[in-house]
């Protein structure tokens, strides 16, 4: 009687898997979406995040935006008793998106220079704020700590963050 080798088995399995896979992975068919005609994949992506706002950007003309509302029972309690959180897409005009994508582009050289972390130290009370931007071909995350006792963030995070809120105004 001849026994058949598991491992042999398995590894077959991963190889036809492998060689059906890849081909339907790039076309989309595994990810739930039909192939499409030629489709431009956007250079850009900006992400920007703090305690009450959330912000997502692929570089095209809407954004997702993450609203995040504190309650408090005790008005002068640092701890809220609840929360609620909203998800919305905004639409962003031509121009406005053309804007951003710009400002990210001319701005992109200055954020990849920056350290990955400012103001407060991890152990210290704080607020975080983060920015992740993708752009030409690279990514970098800063997270500032927000807190009075210690520096303010550097000039560049503040310029994304004036862009980013000025984009969100109505």
């Amino acid at each position: 009687m001849r026994m058949r080798n598991p491992l042999r088995a398995s590894f077959l399995k991963i190889i036809a898997l492998t060689l059906i896979g890849i081909p339907l992975l790039t076309t989309g068919c595994l990810r739930g979406k039909k192939p499409e005609g030629k489709t431009v994949k956007s250079e850009i992506h900006l992400s920007y995040s703090t305690p009450w706002l959330g912000v997502d950007w692929d570089g095209g003309q809407s954004l997702e935006l993450t609203k995040i509302e504190y309650e408090y029972d005790n008005p002068v309690s640092a701890t809220p008793s609840d929360s609620s959180i909203s998800q919305l897409k905004m639409a962003l005009s031509a121009a406005e998106a053309q804007d951003l994508r710009d400002f990210i582009i001319n701005n992109a050289d200055a954020f990849f220079s920056l350290e990955s972390e400012y103001g407060a130290l991890e152990k210290e009370r704080h607020y975080p704020f983060t920015l992740e931007i993708d752009c030409k071909g690279k990514r970098k995350l800063v997270l500032y700590r927000s807190n009075p006792s210690f520096a303010g963030p550097p000039e560049i995070f503040s310029d994304f963050e004036k862009k980013i809120l000025e984009v969100l105004k109505p």
